[in-house]
């Protein structure tokens, strides 16, 4: 049986694992580690249950917080299986990162991730993740880009341990006419030991891989993959068009949502809690003008993703400002008119516009625009076109700085920015002047 085999084995069996909290009777069940591992694989009873990993005490700020990163596992065919169901304390947030680590050196029975002192085993540890994918949409405080974000962080460090992972929704694809989440599920085989970096860039360090730090992170290792997730999630939802295609995706495949314009141009606005609802210094809006530096001045068409104008179908973090949000909106439509007269500008926003929906303009437009934002850089660097987007900072997109040099169609834009923090002492008018006033 070769990897993929194996792969495809341990993802028809996890259905089958429920993952048990605490073990039945306290030293009944072996602890799988350094010393036990290769005596259970020699020994091997089928569905034989292990534990694996310990209970730790993580800090992220100075806080001091109990993980559980003791589980149940199962011995199947000779290869350790852990699952990790309708949890998300193993994401990257809070202190998920150290806790996802910890678990993922006990599987791989290693002492740091990476390491170079990797065991042989019959086959690699395979870790699956299932997530609440719909409770976190409704219920989560964070917004999707930020588990997006989560899931390409898993990757990572899954690979740097060599620990072969499967991240799923607990929905499968029913929701992902409404929510993102669903279209990032990946099914990914450990590296080799002849190749044990199989992203760009090089293999993580220990930071990099297991760090709580956000400014740590190295997205920019994941870029092919993150393109791949997403230009096959456009063209699903809108079809395929001329040279904007991908290779799972057949060209005459009937488009999920047909007869939808791919614009010349989409802006992502980020308006909602950047507007007042939130008093932070990392993240913000940035000026019209720079959008006059970089738009084909011969564009048709330009396209405005943004919030809802309508309360209620906005998060709570966003709902203070639709009034603001809407002036906003508008004022750039007048603005963007101003050097572009003969072009269609549309604002997409209605009823049927969904995450998923604005990800699949961004991704065809021939230039996208995004600004400080954690959700809309994914399909701005994973599109089709020329990607623009603002540059990040220790709290927002910090990896995004390495992009250009790694993507010749990305372009980072180092525009003014009027920070969340500031934009709450300002009345709308001063803001609205701002946007337009010419440095």
């Amino acid at each position: 049986m070769d990897d993929a085999d194996q792969l495809r084995n341990y993802k028809s069996n996890t259905s089958k694992i429920k993952e048990i909290g605490t073990p039945d009777a306290a030293g009944e069940i072996p602890h799988w580690n350094k010393y036990t591992w290769e005596s259970i694989l020699n020994n091997f009873i089928p569905n034989q249950k292990v534990r694996v990993g310990e209970n730790t005490t993580m800090t992220f700020k100075g806080k001091h917080k109990m993980g559980s990163t003791e589980f149940i596992g199962e011995i199947r065919e000779g290869g350790l299986v852990v699952n990790i169901i309708n949890r998300t304390d193993h994401m990257f947030w809070s202190v998920g990162q150290t806790a996802l680590c910890n678990l993922l050196r006990s599987m791989s029975v290693v002492d740091t991730i990476p390491s170079f002192a990797h065991v042989t085993m019959p086959k690699r540890p395979f870790l699956n993740i299932t997530l609440p994918c719909r409770d976190i949409v409704v219920n989560g405080g964070l917004g999707q880009g930020n588990w997006i974000t989560a899931i390409y962080i898993a990757r990572i460090t899954a690979a740097a341990a060599m620990v072969d992972l499967q991240i799923q929704c607990n929905d499968g694809k029913s929701s992902q006419m409404d929510s993102l989440l669903p279209w990032f599920e990946a099914y990914q085989l450990a590296p080799t030991f002849e190749n044990p970096w199989p992203f760009r860039g090089r293999l993580p360090t220990e930071i990099e891989a297991c760090s709580n730090s956000y400014r740590d992170v190295r997205l920019d290792f994941m870029i092919d993959e993150i393109r791949n997730d997403i230009r096959k999630m456009a063209v699903t939802i809108v079809g395929s068009k001329e040279d904007k295609t991908h290779p799972s995706v057949p060209v005459n495949q009937p488009p999920l949502v047909p007869n939808i314009e791919i614009e010349d141009v989409v802006i992502h606005l980020r308006c909602g809690d950047v507007l007042g609802g939130a008093n932070r210094n990392d993240f913000g809006m940035m000026k019209f003008t720079e959008y006059k530096k970089w738009i084909s001045k011969d564009v048709r068409t330009v396209g405005i993703v943004t919030h809802p104008f309508e309360s209620e179908r906005n998060r709570p973090l966003d709902r203070s400002k639709v009034d603001n949000c809407r002036a906003v909106t508008y004022h750039l439509v007048n603005y963007l008119q101003g050097f572009l007269p003969t072009a269609k500008i549309s604002i997409h926003n209605g009823l049927n516009e969904t995450l998923p929906m604005t990800y699949a303009r961004l991704a065809m437009a021939n230039q996208s625009f995004t600004t400080l934002s954690s959700f809309g850089i994914f399909p701005v660097i994973g599109g089709f076109g020329m990607g623009y987007f603002q540059k990040g900072n220790w709290g927002v997109n910090p990896f995004a700085r390495y992009l250009p040099d790694m993507c010749p169609n990305l372009i980072m834009m180092e525009a003014p920015v009027l920070t969340t923090s500031s934009l709450k002492g300002l009345d709308l008018q001063s803001i609205l002047d701002w946007f337009v006033e010419e440095e």
